[in-house]
């Protein structure tokens, strides 16, 4: 897979201002700071932005949009997929360990999120394959549109210290699509979510 993503940045352009980078079916090269892969084969749409070390594979639709915020360096959804993902990049940090990154946002979720009618459910940080990843359930027990959302975490460390937090959020209720979506999300955040080399 790391060499799908290599595949993807011969040049990355700087970023332009502009709306979302919409994502049809069809590669994008460059589009405001944006490459798009298609790999309908593999059931992924891969995604790079210029100025930033990692790639990321997302479930294939041929609906999602791109786009960079002052929070996210990717913010993308999907309607078909009913997905939401956010890619953040931190300053250079110290080293931190996977495990007890991810633990901490788990923390912080139950700590912000948690009351009497919200439920934070499920909440647990498996390692998969040689990485680890977050995943909770959120219930609203009353007054709001989304009973229920199912969110996944991982991350990465780039070698100069940068963190790259990816976040997958679901809106999917129980049954076969959200089972589909739940071993995707697991094998993008353990396997397919991946620190690029740097150019030559």
């Amino acid at each position: 897979m790391n060499r799908a993503f290599a595949a993807c940045i011969p040049l990355l352009l700087a970023a332009c201002a502009g709306g979302p980078v919409v994502f049809s079916g069809k590669d994008i090269d460059y589009e405001r700071g944006f490459v798009v892969r298609a790999r309908k084969d593999r059931d992924r749409v891969l995604v790079v932005r210029a100025g930033h070390s990692l790639g990321l594979a997302l479930p294939y639709a041929e609906d999602w949009s791109f786009e960079s915020t002052s929070r996210a360096i990717i913010l993308a959804r999907s309607r078909e997929r009913e997905t939401i993902a956010t890619v953040r990049a931190s300053a250079q940090v110290a080293p931190v360990a996977e495990e007890a990154y991810l633990a901490q946002i788990l923390k912080n979720v139950r700590e912000i999120l948690g009351s009497a009618s919200v439920s934070i459910e499920d909440g647990q940080v498996v390692k998969h394959a040689d990485h680890f990843v977050l995943e909770c359930t959120v219930r609203w027990t009353e007054g709001a549109d989304l009973a229920l959302q199912t969110h996944f975490w991982g991350m990465r460390q780039a070698p100069g210290g940068v963190v790259y937090e990816v976040h997958l959020a679901t809106s999917c209720p129980a049954g076969p699509k959200l089972d589909d979506l739940r071993s995707a999300a697991r094998s993008i955040l353990a396997v397919e979510f991946a620190l690029l080399p740097p150019r030559r």
